[in-house]
Order: C-alpha cells, then structure tokens, then sequence
C-alpha cells in the first residue's frame, strides 16, 4: 500500500508512507488537541510499522528521527519537481480579470495557518513607509488570519482564490514572492516561485535553505525588521533581482518530478523485493 498524504493505516507493515512534515508536533498551538493527539499517535505508530518513510526534504528526515525517533535507515528523501509551473506557457491574458498595481509589487502567499506569518509581511510593510512597494496578495478572503489584519488598500491589493494558471503569471510579474513562513517540510511556493523567474524572499528556517539554497534572500521570521531589510534589498536592485533570477532558475531545475518517480518507483520495487537496476528499468533518461 502506498499513501501519498501524510496519514495511512496504523498497523499495516507492508506500506510506504509520505510524511511531509511535524507541524502539529514542532507547533502545537496551531492544531486542535484532538488532531494533535491522532497525529503523533500516527507517527509513532504507523511511522514504526511501515516499511518504508518518504519525506519531501533532508529536513523532515532529520525532524523525524529527532522527534519520533524513527530509524534512519527507513527514511528516504523523495523531493517534489518544479516542471508543472510551465514558465513559458503563461498566457498574457491570465490576468485580465484583477486589477493590479501598475509598479512592480511584492506578492505574498498567505493563508489562515498562523504558521504562514503573514502578519509580520503587514509589520515589515510598515516599517517600510513610503518606500516600500505595493504588495500583492493571494489566498481566499474570507480566511481568520486577514481577518484579524488591517491591510491598507493604498498599500495592498487582496486578490483572493486564484487558479493554477493566475499563480504562475503571478510570479512572473511579481518583483519577488515574499514567503517568511516559521515552519515548512519542503515549501513549494517558493520552488514554483524560482521556477517562474520570480525572486524569493524566505525563511532562513527549517526546510527553506535546504530548498532555496543560494538563490534565495533570507530573513529571521520572527523579526519583520529582517523582512524589511530584505524587501529594500532586492527592490532597490536591478543587478541583485537579475542574480536572484538567474540563480533561481538554475536552483528550480535540480528538483524534477521525473527524477521523485524514479525515486518513488525505486522505494516501491526495492519493498516489494522486485527492484531491478536503473538501466535496466528504462527510467534513467
């Protein structure tokens, strides 16, 4: 049996599990005791009895066996690609429903998960003055989090739910993602940021380092003076931005959903005890 999702029956041994990441163990507070509780009785149980753990970072490996105690030989790293954000099948109309700042603007990808931190994006907006830039916003409006945050409309334009298609040409107008999240197993915005040709500015926690790597512009998330200096420094850069998206791009590339198959087909065929070598399993171009 294989599960994709982060959850999968307690006490079945032959199956392979993905694990994402331990939100709910590293940041209590923003889960329920109940999901809480039936989330570390899933790792403690499921994660010894599966046969195999696949995990979308060397972060969620270390964080598994720090925190679960899981054996490291039973965890494998299987990153997700960034080939499905199709960075030049954008089409130029993808857009023409919003009305955007016509000045480059920051775009942020916030939801009502107080893990996202997307009040320090409002504080480091702040701090910025006039000089900052308008910001952009993607996530559904009706979410607690914008709820309890005032955002100045001269500043912020709210756009809402948007598709696939909208995101991706999203980041390609934006003058970066800003992404200050406190806690991510992997972190795809930022991937299909980079993929897009868009600037990240991210976490210098968890996951995001190991993802981003020296493409990115890191900031400290709990202090949005961090997220400010880091704002200034890539908008007030034509050559930094050009550098940004250089490296990004280069970065995005290293993370491909031909080789996750490769890896996810491998892990199923060694359990299973069928495995038969790259070459010869025709996966290897």
């Amino acid at each position: 049996m294989l599960n994709l999702c982060n959850t999968g029956p307690l006490l079945k041994r032959r199956q392979i599990l993905y694990l994402h990441d331990l939100q709910p163990v590293i940041i209590p507070r923003n889960f329920t005791l109940a999901f809480r509780t039936w989330y570390r009785l899933l790792l403690y149980t499921a994660g010894r009895s599966a046969e195999k753990i696949l995990v979308n970072s060397h972060f969620t490996r270390l964080e598994l066996q720090r925190h679960v105690g899981l054996r490291a030989d039973k965890l494998r790293v299987c990153y997700p690609g960034s080939e499905h954000v199709g960075r030049d099948s954008m089409s130029e109309h993808a857009l023409s429903r919003f009305q955007l700042p016509e000045q480059p603007f920051l775009l942020a990808v916030a939801s009502a998960n107080p893990n996202k931190n997307f009040a320090v994006v409002m504080d480091a907006l702040a701090a910025l003055g006039e000089d900052v830039p308008p910001c952009v916003i993607v996530g559904r409006t009706d979410q607690r989090q914008f709820g309890s945050v005032t955002l100045d409309p001269e500043r912020v334009t709210h756009l809402g739910y948007v598709n696939d298609e909208e995101l991706f040409a999203l980041y390609q107008r934006a003058l970066c993602l800003v992404f200050p999240s406190f806690y991510e197993g992997f972190g795809l915005p930022p991937l299909e940021a980079m993929a897009a040709g868009c600037p990240v500015i991210t976490s210098q926690t968890s996951a995001m380092p190991e993802i981003c790597g020296p493409a990115a512009e890191y900031c400290d998330p709990r202090d949005y003076r961090s997220l400010a200096r880091a704002i200034r420094r890539v908008s007030k850069s034509g050559a930094r931005r050009t550098a940004m998206i250089e490296s990004g791009l280069l970065r995005a590339r290293i993370f491909s959903w031909h080789m996750s198959a490769y890896r996810l087909l491998e892990t199923i065929a060694k359990t299973a005890g069928t495995y038969r070598s790259v070459a010869a399993s025709g996966l290897a171009g």
